[in-house]
């Protein structure tokens, strides 16, 4: 969708898939160092022994890094908006 929208669009596509990301690989490595930016140093998180230990496949990807990426998910996929530019 690279369609240039305008306000009222967007509101139209309310609860509407507007498309797919790329995958991404969130690899041991991003999530250690997430947990060292954020100082969540969990086991589930950085100790892929002990998570299996606990019962998990391995390690767990924070929430919060999950949720950080909606932004690139968003710049990846919202098209254009009219009268409307970042900064």
């Amino acid at each position: 969708m690279t369609k240039h929208k305008t306000i009222n669009d967007l509101i139209d596509l309310t609860g509407t898939e507007i498309g797919v990301s790329d995958w991404i690989q969130l690899t041991q490595k991003k999530v250690d160092q997430f947990a060292q930016l954020t100082e969540d140093h969990q086991f589930i998180h950085i100790n892929p022994a002990k998570a299996r230990a606990a019962g998990f496949d391995g390690t767990i990807v924070h929430g919060f890094f999950l949720l950080s990426l909606i932004s690139k998910f968003q710049f990846d996929l919202m098209p254009p908006i009219d009268g409307v530019s970042s900064i």
